[in-house]
């Protein structure tokens, strides 16, 4: 998909980017902190960042936003995907997290406001379908189980987002 664009992938886990090396040549990758990029004021038409943004301490949520939005251009897009950290009844008893790793998954309006604090315009907010699901054991057996079934891994998803758990796109731009 973004073959057509001049990419590049930055990580601070060096085996992710041996992976888009190996599997995506015609990209470039480099080994970097998303909240201490080494690229230069207004370097991308578009930042993507993509599940990163629950992995990170809350203290540091601020400046993670406000590096995205310097390597981006004034009227570029950055596009966020993160979980919906929006608690519910089912998130009560199955788990906050749809992953051990995250350090917290945010709400919307917690998302929104680092975006707009950090200067960032907010364009749209929409959940993207897939199946995201509680990290729990139930949960693994339950993906498993429909992994060759594609209609009933878009049921388990349906029933999963209506619980609570998905993942919600952000699409922001630099005024």
């Amino acid at each position: 998909m973004l073959r057509e664009f001049a990419y590049v992938g930055a990580d601070i886990n060096t085996s992710r980017l041996g992976f888009g090396s190996r599997h995506h040549r015609w990209a470039r990758y480099a080994a970097q902190s998303v909240t201490d990029l080494a690229f230069a004021n207004n370097a991308f038409d578009a930042v993507l960042c993509l599940e990163v943004v629950e992995h990170v301490p809350p203290p540091q949520h601020p400046g993670l936003v406000r590096e995205l939005l310097r390597v981006l251009r004034p009227g570029g897009l950055l596009a966020l995907t993160t979980p919906d950290g929006r608690m519910t009844a089912a998130k009560r008893i199955f788990g906050t997290k749809c992953e051990r790793s995250h350090d917290r998954e945010l709400t919307r309006t917690e998302v929104e406001e680092l975006l707009l604090t950090a200067g960032a315009r907010v364009i749209e907010c929409t959940p993207v379908s897939g199946l995201i699901q509680p990290a729990s054991k139930l949960a693994a057996v339950l993906s498993h189980l429909v992994a060759d079934r594609p209609s009933w891994r878009e049921r388990l998803a349906r029933v999963w987002a209506r619980a609570g758990y998905r993942t919600l796109l952000y699409a922001a731009t630099r005024p």
